[in-house]
């Protein structure tokens, strides 16, 4: 059937790269990341080829309807139809060049051994001309394309049962009547309708039917809202009378019964309202579950291939696949090793606008799949009477990551990824929510470039948890600090994240605050962060603000014992080298800004050292507790100063400042460069005077 097609498309691509560049997880010196190899290439061994090219004009015939039927298919019942011959010029330059009584033993489902010329029209016209077609022009084998073009015409002459038939009916009346009840009692809600687009129900069971009868025993899909509450009702066995309660952003996991002898483990990531958005977090959750199943590149058999039993399914709109960025970038990550899950399948609901563009106007490709092409996907056209339906099968084996450290028991992964922030952060994100006892650490090369995938801080990381119960324990690194680079590479817009925090101005926060943001300044600090990470029985994600310079900055050490029994994170950190009772003002300080300062106090004269540093390590949950312990010790101090590289403007200054009037009853004086429209200045100079006057500012 087509959907053992899919599944068996799916695997052949998969395995018909070459060279083909894998993760190897099991090498025998054991070291981290992987060792190439090649899997060698194997032709297909496909008689027809040979066969088919015995009469040359027959071949030419065939590879001008396999190559360019689909532009004449019956696809959009609002387009008018013409003869085949008048829109198709290949077409018209063979007419009555191909003649006579032709040798079709190269057609193996044409079902005659000779024909004239007119009988093989006649059956490629209805093979790639008709409601459904197929495009292969982009593959980059002969013998894939000749597989895939063999197998569709096999395809073309099943008949569904009449079992079947009554089955698919079934499906899609149900779906239309759960739309009209939904029209009648929820007349002015957004309802998210499959309306015109019920065939996809039909693919949608035949494809977990087909899975699961061929080995498979999960599949992760994301799914934008067009016909989401259709399936969750219809398939996923979602209980209508929960989803009256909240029409949007539902999701499902779900074991379903085909009789196979084993169920199959359906999943339905949340949706937010960024389309596409879903897709790279998909892939990372399918990876994530490969993970746990021990196949494909985690399996001990070295056959295996990702997709054996863990499968990502994807829908999409028309409008928004060609016209969002993150689809593009998704694919990219294709191919990568230690990033493939073996191919994704792909649905495409052809809406036939977007939003309020009409399609013509909203791509500049004759279909909206077009953008798979570069990745070498192939894909179908199809109309199902007046039903709208692309479907559009990739083999876009993906995976992620700018700097990618996943930790399992003792095992660790080092990876370098494409130059994508959006997609490579939604894969880790994917692989975060499918695996607690991972901990994935993304980093950006420089901390600025994490507004590349602002959607994915804004809608996933920082309110994943709140809207859908999804924790993840994923870290940031954002190199951050003001080192004269300029005004693109030095902040990481750390007052973003603070503001994306539900921290408490007033009251204490503690653990369950949607994300932590911290600024270390010692190894030992981030080692005890990331344990932190794993040892807790709840996951957050932690945003680092990890200054480069302090990479090989002598000061910046700490000892095995620091590390040891007994040791963990401190929120804050005191200063030991003053006298409590003579200190006269308290420096209050996050980041490597502490380095600084310290360097600066130490070239004043000795009465005027009377100024402790205070290093704030962690900003979110705001350390009131750890704060408070540390001003009981100046007992003296009547000035109360935060200190910061960043303008006025940014920085954690807008934070801390009302946390420390309102729970710690300390009015703080800022120090900090001016408000700026941009983090920092460009001129050399300039830098450095502004850096003076802040070190001189602070200890005046």
């Amino acid at each position: 059937s087509a959907g053992i097609m899919l599944i068996n498309l799916h695997r052949l691509l998969n395995r018909a790269r070459r060279p083909f560049i894998a993760s190897l997880y099991h090498t025998q010196r054991g070291v981290y990341g992987f060792r190439p190899r090649e899997i060698p290439e194997k032709d297909a061994e496909l008689p027809q080829i040979s066969a088919l090219n015995q009469d040359h004009g027959l071949a030419r015939l065939v590879e001008s309807y396999r190559a360019h039927g689909h532009k004449v298919a019956q696809i959009n019942p609002l387009l008018p139809q013409t003869p085949v011959l008048d829109r198709v010029p290949e077409f018209s330059l063979l007419n009555g060049v191909v003649h006579g009584v032709l040798n079709t033993t190269g057609l193996r489902h044409f079902g005659k051994v000779k024909a004239t010329s007119e009988e093989v029209v006649a059956f490629l016209e209805r093979t790639y001309c008709g409601r459904i077609s197929v495009e292969t022009t982009q593959l980059q084998s002969l013998q894939e394309r000749e597989w895939f073009a063999d197998r569709f015409e096999e395809l073309k002459k099943e008949a569904f049962s009449p079992e079947e038939r009554r089955q698919l009916a079934k499906l899609m009346l149900e779906s239309q009547e759960f739309d009209h009840f939904l029209a009648t009692k929820f007349a002015t809600v957004k309802r998210y309708g499959g309306e015109g687009a019920e065939s996809m129900m039909g693919f949608f069971y035949e494809l977990f039917r087909s899975a699961v009868y061929s080995g498979v025993t999960d599949v992760v899909m994301g799914m934008p809202h067009r016909g989401r509450l259709n399936l969750l009702t219809g398939l996923l066995q979602f209980p209508p009378e929960l989803m009256f309660h909240m029409l949007s952003h539902l999701t499902s996991t779900v074991e379903l019964d085909f009789g196979a002898g084993h169920t199959l483990h359906v999943t339905m990531l949340p949706n937010p309202f960024h389309l596409e958005a879903i897709n790279p977090v998909t892939q990372g959750k399918t990876r994530g579950r490969q993970q746990v199943q021990q196949e494909g590149d985690y399996s001990a058999d070295p056959h295996a291939q990702p997709g054996d039993k863990v499968i990502c399914l994807q829908v999409h709109g028309d409008a928004s696949f060609s016209g969002q960025g993150i689809v593009t970038e998704t694919f990219t990550l294709s191919n990568l090793p230690h990033f493939r899950v073996g191919g994704s399948i792909h649905l495409i609901v052809n809406n036939q606008v977007g939003y309020t563009t009409p399609s013509e106007r909203g791509r500049s490709s004759l279909y909206c799949s077009d953008v798979g092409m570069y990745i070498s996907g192939c894909y179908f056209t199809n109309k199902n009477k007046k039903k709208l339906l692309g479907c559009f099968i990739f083999n876009s084996l993906c995976h992620h990551i700018l700097q990618h450290i996943i930790m399992l028991c003792v095992s660790s992964q080092v990876c370098n990824s494409a130059l994508s922030e959006e997609a490579v952060l939604g894969f880790e994100y994917g692989m975060s929510i499918a695996q607690p006892g991972l901990l994935p650490i993304w980093e950006a090369q420089f901390g600025d470039f994490f507004n590349g995938a602002q959607i994915i801080f804004d809608t996933f990381l920082s309110g994943g948890e709140a809207k859908w119960l999804l924790q993840s324990g994923l870290v940031i690194l954002l190199p951050h600090g003001y080192d004269g680079a300029g005004p693109e590479h030095s902040s990481c817009r750390i007052e973003r994240f603070l503001q994306l925090c539900d921290s408490k101005e007033e009251g204490v926060d503690g653990d369950t605050v949607n994300m932590g943001v911290v600024n270390p300044t010692l190894p030992a600090q981030y080692y005890h962060l990331l344990r932190r990470q794993m040892i807790r029985n709840f996951r957050k994600p932690l945003i680092v603000a990890s200054p480069k310079t302090l990479l090989r900055f002598s000061g910046a050490v700490s000892s095995l014992a620091d590390l040891g029994p007994g040791t963990s994170f401190k929120p804050v950190i005191g200063d030991t080298s003053v006298n409590p009772t003579s200190v006269q003002g308290i420096l209050f300080c996050s980041g490597k800004h502490y380095y600084a300062l310290l360097k600066h106090r130490e070239t004043l004269p000795e009465a005027e050292k009377s100024t402790a540093l205070i290093k704030v390590e962690e900003l979110c949950p705001f350390p009131t507790e750890a704060l408070q312990q540390e001003l009981n010790k100046y007992t003296n101090a009547k000035d109360f100063i935060w200190s910061q590289e960043e303008p006025q403007n940014m920085g954690s200054w807008s934070f801390v400042s009302p946390r420390f009037e309102k729970q710690l009853a300390c009015k703080l004086r800022l120090v900090s460069r001016p408000a700026l429209p941009a983090p920092a200045v460009g001129i050399g100079t300039l830098h450095h005077q502004q850096h003076e006057a802040i070190l001189t500012a602070a200890f005046s």
